[in-house]
């Protein structure tokens, strides 16, 4: 792998500022808060409403082979200059050879804790960002390019809900938090309007800027927190600063 790719940028996650560098591996195995860039691809179709492109993990992927995801899950590396829609851009490219036509971040904090039964030793702290965006190829014949993904497949909106709400632990644990959590799904569905028919939906995103911390451990049940960032870290027990 890429020197560059496998070294990650190490955060505070309630200053959101840089404070190291680590390799991708001991970063996932000393729970250090580094970034995750997600989008939701989504087009317009016949019915009024959108579709969702969802890709299927590979199974030789290290964390959830196998798993129903969002569009695009990557994560920021050191070759991304702390930029995320520079890290957005490349991992378009690098997964499905797509580049966004419009693009919207979703305007809130985001964090998130992640173990996992078939890995023991991994302990997965990440700020997330996600996008929603309305890419420059948007056929059904799309592939992935990257072996990290065995497969995408376009989903009508309500479609989608009611097969993640049939089978939630296909899903990643991210994804599965994006798409059971009111608040999100709310903002997701009015953010995915907005780019896929902007002559009738304006841009009001009407969040209130709450961080939403989720914790999903392995043996727990999962928990989700909202207000400022240190308050949440503080409730839920995890720690501000991992590296210094």
């Amino acid at each position: 792998m890429n020197a560059h790719h496998d070294l990650f940028p190490v955060f505070d996650p309630v200053t959101g500022a840089a404070i190291s560098h680590k390799p991708r591996n001991l970063v996932h195995t000393d729970g250090d808060w580094h970034r995750g860039i997600h989008a939701n691809i989504v087009r317009p179709n016949a019915l009024g409403t959108f579709d969702i492109l969802i890709q299927q993990r590979a199974s030789g992927v290290d964390l959830a082979g196998g798993k129903y995801d969002q569009s695009l899950a990557t994560q920021m590396t050191e070759q991304d200059g702390l930029d995320e829609e520079k890290a957005l851009r490349r991992g378009l490219l690098d997964e499905l050879a797509v580049t966004p036509l419009r693009l919207e971040r979703l305007e809130r904090e985001l964090r998130i804790v992640k173990t996992y039964a078939e890995h023991p030793g991994a302990l997965n702290r990440e700020l997330i960002t996600l996008f929603g965006v309305v890419a420059d190829r948007d056929r059904d014949d799309l592939r992935p390019v990257s072996a990290k993904v065995a497969q995408v497949e376009w989903v009508e909106w309500s479609d989608f809900l009611r097969r993640f709400r049939r089978r939630p632990g296909a899903f990643t644990k991210t994804s599965a938090f994006y798409f059971s959590d009111p608040v999100l799904l709310h903002e997701m569905t009015l953010m995915s309007y907005r780019l896929t028919r902007p002559e009738a939906f304006d841009r009001n995103d009407g969040a209130d800027g709450a961080c939403v911390l989720h914790v999903d451990r392995t043996g727990a049940a999962p928990r989700t927190y909202r207000g400022p960032v240190a308050d949440c870290l503080a409730r839920a027990g995890e720690p501000r600063r991992i590296s210094g």
